[in-house]
Formats: C-alpha cells, structure tokens, sequence
C-alpha cells in the first residue's frame, strides 16, 4: 500500500479516517490509549499507549510518513517532539504544528483573529483565571471560555449577573462579549500543501441546551447567497492564512451586522458527518487527500441533509450497542453507532444522518428517527 497515515488518537474521527484511508489504497497507523478505542479494529496498524507520552508518539512516527490529529489538544512535549521529526524531514505533519499551537489556545486564536482583522466578538484574556472581582466590561452577561481543553460543550460557561461559575473561576480563560445572533452556521473546507481549497456548503448547527453539545446539523444552511458566498469566502481566508493543511471547520455566528468568526477547528470535524451519505466526497476523504498530497475533489451534494448527535441515553444504548453502523432503517436514514465503552449523559455515542427532498424535511425526520429508535 501507499502512503502511511499517523493519526494520533483511535476515536470515532480516527475510525472514519482509516475506513478512507483504506478507500484511497493507503495505510493507517493509529496511536489507541485503549484496546477497545473505536478506530483499532479499523486500522491497518496499531500503537498502544498514553497519547500524551512522547515515547508512545515517538513510536507512532516510526511507522508514518505523515502524522495528523483527531483533537488540537495535544500536549506541548508531543508537539515539540513532532517539529522536531518535521524538521529533519522524517515525517510531515498537518495540520503542522504551528497551527495546532496557536489554535489549540482560545486566547491566542482569539488574539490571531484579531491581528488579521478576520471578524470576532471582543474578549478579554486571563491567564491567571477570572473572578467576581475582575473587571469585564461586557456587561452583567457574558461567556467565559477555558484557553485550553473545552471541547462538546464543557470548558465554557454563561456568566449572569456578573457571577462567575465556581467551577470556571480558577483557570486560564477568555471572557467573550455575549452575541446575539440569528444562526450559528460552520463552513468546512480542505486545503492541500499546494494551497489548493475544496469548501463544502455551508452548514447550520443547533445545540443542546443541557450542555451547549451540538444537537443538530443541516446543509444546505437557508442563508441566500450573498451571505453563504461571504461565509465560504471568509473560512478561506481564515486558513489561507494559516497556511493549514487538511480540513478545517470554522465556526461563526450571523448577526445583524454580519458575520463573526467564533472558534477554528483544525481537523475533520462533527458538523461534516453528514457529508459520508449526502456528498459525492467526505470530510474524511477530503482531509487524507489533503494530508497525503492527493488531489482534492469539489464536494457536490447529492440531497439536502441533516445530521442529529446520538446523546447517551439509556434507550438508544440498549437500541444500538456496539455497532458502527444499523441496518434496516427507513430510505435514507443512515445510523452511526461508535461502539464506545464509557457511556455518559451528553457523551456523542453515534451519529444520525438524513437525506431527504429539503432541508426542513431532513430535519424534522432526523428528530423523529431518534424517538423511532428510542422506541427500540
């Protein structure tokens, strides 16, 4: 086989990486802490062990010729034992290590949006964490984001009232203006070393309000055009200038005066599942054509789709344990199932997807299906 991917980490993200991987005629070597981590029956090549210890990397690096990344939180020590391979030439890396650095801080991205004039909500930065006491002049309301580490909801909370979170008191963080927006939508788009860019529609999220979790994809969003041309053009212009490589998803708000840049996503991404059943192309095809030099292809949508996040509740664990994927769904109903071992409230255990003849349609049976596999 051909080129060998490194991924470092062995989840659902790393899983579908080596399934294209596969597709593509390459191979994949994946770094699993555990020997029931979703991607290992899937990869062509296992290293076990902790993914913060550099020894554990190093030996994944061994085996790869191009190493990427299922998460941006990657311990400091990993990251400088990677630029020190890159360097020497002995594997490439993307989305490079640099990159990863500055993305994998909120207060840094937040201070690189702002240097490059890219649209953001203001903030304000406190390595030493933040209290009652400190001075944020947003207002009584306002969100507080961990630098590091916040990922599916956790790490951010709603400050109201003034009243800081205990819990978020005594990190590292960024306090951000509140914004209120009409949508919250993501552009997800593949850029090779080549600088060559592939950009799929842009997507419209909903979250669940338990946990601030991504309830909720559909593409196309229902922007108009003015405003879905100004998103894909400027998610471009945010990893143009990165100078990233693979797929990235960017976050923003629409508001009244327009568009914010929110957060960078320097990966494949939970907002792109649904472009496996509804695009001639996925993310993850995307990102290891991009990674390994491949040439990108234009994504084309098939059917407007929505994506819904399979929640841990008890009834949908009894309904699909330990498959990655359900047959004998209604047409076009197509149930992800990860197979994780540790299930917990609002922890994603799969993914729905829905193509339908509209966008609403695929919503409303996206949300129905669920109830239907509830109902065992």
């Amino acid at each position: 086989m051909g080129t060998a991917i490194g991924i470092l980490g062995a989840g659902q993200l790393g899983a579908y990486l080596c399934r294209a991987a596969r597709q593509l005629g390459l191979r994949s070597v994946v770094l699993a802490s555990r020997q029931d981590d979703v991607a290992v029956p899937l990869a062509d090549q296992v290293v076990y062990g902790a993914l913060d210890d550099v020894d554990n990397v190093a030996r994944l690096l061994d085996h790869c010729d191009v190493v990427t990344f299922e998460r941006e939180d990657v311990a400091p020590a990993v990251l400088d034992l990677i630029a020190e391979r890159a360097r020497s030439g002995r594997v490439r890396v993307a989305p490079g290590v640099e990159t990863l650095r500055l993305i994998q801080n909120k207060a840094d991205q937040k201070a690189w949006l702002a240097e490059h004039d890219i649209p953001t909500a203001p903030f304000l930065r406190f390595d030493a964490g933040i209290s009652d006491q400190c001075t944020v002049p947003f207002g009584p309301r306002y969100v507080i984001k961990r630098q590091r580490g916040g990922y599916d909801g956790l790490g951010v909370a709603v400050v109201k009232d003034g009243i800081v979170p205990p819990a978020m008191a005594g990190a590292p963080c960024i306090a951000e203006q509140w914004v209120e927006h009409e949508q919250e939508i993501a552009v997800l788009l593949a850029r090779n070393v080549a600088g060559e860019v592939a950009v799929y529609p842009v997507f419209a999220m909903d979250f669940d309000a338990r946990g601030n979790v991504l309830r909720q994809v559909v593409c196309p969003a229902g922007l108009g055009e003015r405003l879905e041309v100004q998103a894909r053009s400027l998610a471009v212009r945010v990893v143009e200038a990165l100078e990233g490589v693979g797929v990235f998803a960017v976050e923003m708000f629409v508001t009244e005066s327009g568009l914010l840049v929110n957060e960078i996503s320097p990966r494949v991404h939970n907002v792109g599942h649904l472009t496996i059943e509804a695009f001639d192309v996925s993310q993850f095809e995307l990102h290891v054509r991009a990674v390994s030099g491949l040439p990108l292809l234009e994504p084309r949508q098939s059917q407007p789709a929505a994506m819904n996040n399979l929640l841990y509740e008890p009834e949908l664990d009894r309904a699909c344990r330990d498959r990655m994927a359900l047959d004998g769904q209604p047409e076009g109903v197509h149930v992800h199932w990860y197979g994780k071992s540790e299930p917990r409230p609002l922890r994603k255990m799969g993914h729905l997807t829905v193509v339908s003849v509209s966008a609403l349609q695929a919503a409303r049976r996206a949300d129905a299906s669920i109830d239907v596999l509830k109902a065992g």
